[in-house]
Parts: C-alpha cells; structure tokens; sequence
C-alpha cells in the first residue's frame, strides 16, 4: 500500500511540475481513479488517504485555481474536459470502490460527484445565457442565483463529508468550510432576491429572458431550490432540525419561483415589477394554484397518514380561501361575486368529503 501511494505522490508532483490548467486538473483526477482502480483490484486500505487528498486537490483546481474565473470565461473545450472529466472520474472511482469498506473515500467521492456535477451544469447554464442575452448582465438575478447554487453546493458537500469523519479537528474545520461557503451563497441568493429581483425592481424589469418555464428566472431561484432540497434528502445523517431547515428554504425558494413564473406568463419579461400592479386574471391564478396545491397537499396526508402534510394542505387552502375573501372578490360585482363563491363553496366541500369520511 505505501509502496504504491508513493508512486502515486510522485506521479502527482511530476504533474504539478510540468502541466498546468486543464491539463494539470486532468491528469490529477486520473491519478485518483488509478488509486481507486488499484485498491479495488489489490485491496490496498492505505490508497483512501490518497483519494481524500486528490478529491479535495481537484476542488481547489476546480473553484479556486484556475477556477470558477476560467470556468466562466475560457473555452467551452477546455471547461468541459475540466469539469466533465472530473465529474467522470469521480463517479468511475465511486464505482470501483463499491464493494469495498472504505468510508472515507465513498463519502469523499459522492459528495464531490454531487458538488461538481452540480458546478457543471450551473458554469454551463451561465456561459449559455450570458451567450444569449450578453455580459452586460453579469450582476443580475440569473447570474447572482447560479454563482450562489455552486456555493450552497460545496457547503452541503462540506457537511456531508463530516458523516465520513471521526470527530475531531478535521470534522470542525469541515462546519467552518460549510458556514463561509453558505455565508458567500445565501448573501448572492439575499442578493438575487433583493436589489435585482425583476420583481421588486424597476430598473430590472426587462431582465428576464426566455420562455415562462424555461428562463432566467428558474436559473436564479429555482436551481439554488433544487440544491437545498436535495441536501434535505441526502443529507440523512446529520440534524435534523438542519434538514428541516434546508428544506422549508428550498420549498420556499421554489414557492417563489412558481409565483414569479405566473407573474411572467402574464405580464412577460418587460412588466414583471409589482410595482406596476396585478391584473385580474393573475389575481385569478394565484388563487387557483393555493387551492390545487392545498388539495394536493391534503390528499398526499390521506395517502401517507401524515398530519404535518395535513395540516399544511389546511394551511395552504385557508390562505387561498382567505384570498378570495379578502382580494379576489372586491373586484367583483353583483351575479359574478355570487357565482365565484358558490364555486368556492362547492370546491371546499368536495374537498371536506374525505376528511368527513
């Protein structure tokens, strides 16, 4: 086992010395797959401590030298041998160390395969908008929400490998990276949905682009959502209370996003400040969705026994009923405010039939 991570540790300084970039990243991440496949074929325990330092070499190549910088900016070749072919390596490692007990090195893996795959698709979805719609908004919602889902990613990769540690110096160093990861991606995503929310301001109401499902908008909020609600999932060894928190802010971040989706379909990319008012048939919508996804919620409680989800539906569908009460029907008048309650009324009480039954 020494024996061979000592080659390896100076196949790896021969790289440092004489490659760089691209180039250098690569061959590091096959000199972890060459550890991987050579413990797997000679049951060689040593090897983990070598594939740690190589994983955690990569993700200093790939965020800090040459970086997020080159990532954005170099070539489309260059990026996607980079960061495709360490994500490649990585899940090939995982692979062949399937059947072996090595903790450290699985965890090491999985959680950078999941933090890499996840900088891959953002670093492209970024250098295709930008391509799209010009560098002139580098500082807007799109770019802010995607840099924030590559750091809440790392973070996450963070506390997932403490579940591989034992408990020491290494584990706490591990929470500091998390927090000043999650710090730097919660303060783009604060600001995101602050200073250059196309919502709530003026000045960047024609900054969104794209179809209503497929736009700017899910790049901003709804991928950093689908990165918290997948550390809410995985992340299964850690407190609970954190997964709760990592999923209601994912939940609430998607929540957002589906509104703003409304919000465009009705008023298009140009007219999305709320400042510019609401208009009937989006009044209308919102309405609709709070009574769809209180029934969803509701009939998923019958299904799966849950009073938690139960009591969200109920929630959810007394907000919408508050809604209506309150907004909707102001705007109405005579036979049609009677009309639309009486619908109301008939929709509440099929909903009320199972829980009577």
């Amino acid at each position: 086992s020494f024996a061979v991570l000592s080659m390896l540790a100076c196949l790896a300084v021969a790289f440092v010395i004489v490659l760089s970039s691209v180039a250098l990243t690569v061959a590091l991440g096959v000199t972890v797959l060459a550890a991987a496949a050579l413990d797997s074929k000679w049951k060689l325990p040593a090897l983990s401590w070598f594939i740690a330092v190589g994983v955690v070499t990569l993700g200093y190549r790939l965020v800090m030298d040459p970086g997020l910088g080159y990532a954005e900016h170099g070539p489309l070749s260059g990026v996607l041998l980079a960061y495709g072919g360490a994500f490649a390596v990585l899940l090939a490692s995982l692979r062949l160390l399937r059947g072996l007990e090595r903790p450290t090195a699985k965890v090491m893996l999985d959680s950078a395969a999941w933090s890499t795959g996840g900088l891959l698709v953002s670093i492209l979805l970024m250098r295709w908008i930008r391509s799209e719609v010009g560098s002139g908004y580098d500082d807007s919602h799109w770019s802010l929400g995607l840099n924030a889902a590559i750091w809440l990613g790392l973070a996450l990769a963070q506390v997932q490998r403490t579940q591989g540690d034992v408990k020491g110096l290494l584990t706490k160093l591990r929470w500091v990276l998390a927090s000043v990861f999650g710090l730097i991606g919660g303060g783009m995503l604060l600001v995101a949905l602050g200073p250059v929310n196309p919502l709530l301001n003026a000045r960047k109401a024609g900054d969104v682009f794209g179809p209503v499902l497929v736009n700017t908008l899910a790049a901003a909020y709804l991928l950093p959502a689908l990165v918290l609600l997948a550390g809410a999932w995985r992340l299964n060894g850690i407190d609970l209370r954190l997964r709760k928190l990592l999923g209601g802010l994912g939940g609430t971040l998607t929540v957002f996003r589906i509104f703003a989706a409304i919000r465009h379909f009705w008023q298009g990319g140009s007219m999305m400040p709320l400042s510019l008012g609401i208009s009937q048939p989006e009044q209308y919508t919102y309405t609709i969705v709070l009574l769809l996804a209180g029934a969803a919620l509701f009939y998923q409680s019958l299904a799966r026994r849950s009073d938690v989800i139960r009591k969200a539906g109920l929630v959810v569908i007394g907000l919408a009923v508050a809604k209506v009460f309150l907004i909707d029907v102001t705007d109405l008048d005579g036979l049609t405010r009677v009309f639309s309650l009486l619908v109301l009324g008939l929709a509440l009480a099929a909903l009320a039939q199972p829980l009577g039954a």
